[in-house]
């Protein structure tokens, strides 16, 4: 079957494509009728019409298109709320979100955008997937100016950037275990070599380790999957100095520990003070809720979207730098 185009609605209701175009994307003026606009629709109905977005694109300047580039839409409650908010925000200001997923790979990330690119999206949101986003594709982005804002991750000096304080991150929890009166402590750190914000957090452990003069460090997880997690986490427990307080370095690790910690006799929140970094919607849901340093992510999502559409408007790149808050569960045993 012959795919219908504009221009056999407009043959067909007697027009030109102009006003087809107008009338479809709800910007024809007082002049055109009534009569002339329903019969138009009754056409676009008749055929189930959908405008080619791509095509509109290239006619007029704007797909009302946002590129959205993540790490993962499987940490729960925290890339899946971030994106949630972007998409809400989005649509709020007229925009609709292509999404794209890196699960860490540089590969598929340059491809995730060159689709992005090739779909005609107006400006990208962009977490990076290494600790800095890839040269190349920063480049051609420049070449093409595409409007860039960089989430979570910084980007080059003066771009764009909406970001979470991960160093103090890391120094908040050290400092919380600290003020529970809990003296040795370890950061369960999964993938500091490889994750710029594990690597920030603890980067930040260290700092407040060496101002309080707390005894423990950073323990090194280069595990990604869930069976490795729990592995490492059963080596930490297992040294001849188990530490009375853990922070890991993302709430989802919780769940790799409680695996762990089956049949060691310690219990979180009993004799072993657990506080994550992320404050996902489950933490407050577990049997035991955790205590965790946390983020305004409906704030940054917003801010997000009004950093990228304000460049698409042709205004100054802005950079804003959200801090953590602490957020009290029953993890730490807390006074």
């Amino acid at each position: 079957m012959k795919k219908i185009s504009i221009s056999d609605i407009a043959s067909e209701a007697g027009v030109s494509t102009c006003t087809v175009s107008r009338i479809i994307n709800g910007k024809a003026s007082s002049k055109v009728s009534e009569k002339v606009r329903k019969r138009v629709m009754d056409v676009v109905k008749k055929y189930n019409y959908r405008p080619d977005i791509a095509a509109r694109s290239l006619a007029s300047g704007k797909s009302s298109l946002l590129g959205v580039q993540i790490l993962s839409i499987n940490s729960p409650g925290y890339y899946a709320d971030i994106l949630n908010i972007i998409e809400l925000e989005a649509f709020k200001r007229g925009y609709n979100v292509l999404l794209g997923v890196s699960q860490w790979s540089r590969g598929r990330e340059r491809k995730s955008i060159e689709v992005m690119v090739e779909k005609g999206v107006e400006g990208i949101i962009w977490v990076p997937s290494g600790m800095k986003p890839q040269p190349g594709l920063v480049k051609r982005l420049r070449e093409i100016e595409k409007p860039i804002t960089y989430l979570l991750k910084s980007g080059p000096p003066g771009a764009s950037a909406v970001i979470n304080d991960q160093e103090l991150a890391g120094f908040r929890a050290a400092e919380y275990l600290k003020n529970q009166g809990i003296g040795n402590v370890v950061f369960f750190a999964v993938g500091e070599n490889s994750d710029s914000h594990c690597k920030l957090r603890a980067d930040g452990f260290r700092r407040a380790m060496n101002e309080f003069g707390l005894t423990g460090g950073v323990f090194n997880c280069e595990a990604r999957d869930f069976e490795g997690i729990a592995e490492s986490a059963k080596k930490l427990l297992s040294g001849k100095k188990i530490p009375k307080g853990i922070a890991l370095s993302s709430d989802n690790h919780v769940f790799a520990l409680q695996r762990a910690l089956a049949g060691t006799g310690l219990r979180i929140g009993k004799n072993l003070a657990v506080i994550g970094i992320d404050n996902s919607d489950f933490s407050s849901k577990l049997e035991i809720p955790l205590t965790s340093v946390g983020f305004d992510n409906v704030t940054l999502g917003k801010l997000a979207v009004r950093n990228i559409i304000n460049q698409i408007e042709g205004k100054n790149p802005a950079i804003q730098v959200l801090e953590p808050v602490i957020i009290p569960g029953k993890s730490c045993r807390e006074k």
